[in-house]
């Protein structure tokens, strides 16, 4: 007798792998929210300038590779 072998369905992914829809996820142009904050700021530039179909993720590399000072300075112009 041979043995059985389960053929019902398929194992689900496990956590951590990717799948055919989260590419589309990840590829959405990033549109930053108009809350008047330095980081938003950049963002709006970095858009314009930059990257006009960036990625959230293409930009939080930008955001952390600038230096602190960069940053403290976005901030300040947008609070004025």
């Amino acid at each position: 007798m041979a043995p059985a072998t389960d053929t019902a369905s398929p194992m689900p992914a496990a956590a951590g792998t990717t799948d055919d829809t989260s590419d589309v996820a990840m590829t959405k142009k990033f549109r930053p929210l108009a809350t008047k904050n330095g980081r938003n700021l950049c963002a709006h530039r970095w858009l314009k300038i930059i990257a006009p179909n960036g990625t959230s993720g293409d930009f939080k590399i930008y955001w952390n590779a600038l230096s602190k000072d960069s940053q403290v300075n976005y901030e300040s112009e947008a609070h004025q």
